[in-house]
């Protein structure tokens, strides 16, 4: 299965297909790449033995419990990831979701510090942790040489480049 084209998959809709189709049709179009926004274990079970990769997201109503616990962290990876790892191909982690800039940015980092802390060893090196920043923090994107990183940097990110990096 080809591993370069990935899709997002949304549950907030209506008349969507059952998980299985989705499943059924991201492999019949060789998308070996899936986003989940949130955990959905109807969609685990789809997933399961299909070789189709995922990123996992948590959501930012998550966020301030898995910040400030670790035991909030370790319940949250064995119910979502070590409950269906490794028939469930988790690959990414993405804790919250565009919430840098916002009300929810301060628990980004610590909530990452203890969802890769809560994944331990074994699960450490095969999936990664990281979030996703909204867009609108760049401001000027184009041409490539106006965004200005260091701002970035500095002001959004709030140290998670350096925990990443």
């Amino acid at each position: 299965m080809a591993q370069s084209v990935g899709v997002c998959y949304g549950l907030l809709g209506d008349n969507l297909p059952p998980p299985s189709e989705v499943v059924n049709l991201y492999k019949s179009n060789n998308i070996g790449l899936l986003r989940l926004y949130f955990p959905n274990q109807t969609v685990f079970d789809a997933l399961r033995g299909s070789g189709i990769g995922v990123l996992l997201g948590t959501t930012n109503e998550d966020l301030q419990s898995i910040a400030s616990s670790n035991d909030a962290a370790a319940n949250w990876v064995q119910t979502n990831v070590r409950a269906y790892w490794p028939d469930v191909e988790f690959r990414h982690i993405a804790v919250g979701n565009e919430v840098i800039p916002g009300q929810f940015a301060q628990y980004v980092l610590p909530a990452m510090q203890n969802i890769y802390n809560a994944l331990g060893d074994d699960l450490r090196g095969q999936i990664k942790v990281s979030t996703s920043v909204h867009m609108g923090v760049i401001g000027v994107s184009y041409p490539p040489s106006q965004v200005n990183a260091r701002y970035i940097y500095n002001c959004v990110c709030n140290g998670i480049s350096d925990y990443i990096f």
